[in-house]
């Protein structure tokens, strides 16, 4: 009797390893190395494409000021124009196509940016920017993540300017003494 017991139990015993170990093993060892190299690999892919976008903006400084200036210089200031509307920046003497594009609603999606930089006069023929455009389609979508980052620049900025507004912000050195 107490053999049959045994012997059941080690059954019961080599059972359950032989059903649960490969769910098991599915679950923790194959989703996880997995997600986790995915989600390496796009930030080492993002970070390339910002530097690639941030050597690329180079060409753009001539013309086009960022940061907290927000002057006009040769061409309007690039501060948040993903997701501006064209022809928006106050103090600008844009072109008639570009005014027009901007009253007609063009704003400056990735979509419209990356069809805009890849031949600025196809675009808008009458455009005042004088630049042969980007043909490579890597090279312009890393160039719109960068600016996509000045975007962000921009909030961070405007929203610490709203923090001071209301008041310093208060910061407890603790005990001085």
């Amino acid at each position: 009797m107490r053999s049959q017991t045994c012997l059941s139990l080690a059954i019961a015993g080599v059972l359950a390893l032989t059903v649960a170990t490969p769910l098991m093993a599915k679950r923790l060892w194959v989703p996880m190395p997995t997600q986790k190299a995915e989600a390496m690999q796009a930030v080492a892919h993002e970070k390339r494409d910002l530097e690639q976008g941030a050597k690329l903006f180079e060409r753009c400084i001539a013309c086009h000021a960022v940061g907290d200036a927000r002057d006009t210089g040769i061409g309007p200031h690039l501060n948040d124009v993903v997701g501006r509307r064209a022809a928006s920046v106050t103090g600008f003497d844009y072109s008639k196509d570009m005014s027009r594009a901007g009253e007609e609603g063009l704003v400056w999606t990735p979509e419209f940016l990356s069809d805009y930089l890849r031949r600025p006069e196809t675009f808008l023929p009458e455009t005042k920017m004088a630049f042969s455009g980007i043909s490579d389609a890597a090279e312009r979508e890393a160039l719109i993540a960068y600016l996509e980052t000045l975007n962000q620049r921009a909030e961070r900025l405007i929203e610490a300017a709203n923090e001071t507004e209301s008041g310093p912000p208060v910061v407890d050195y603790g005990d001085t003494e």
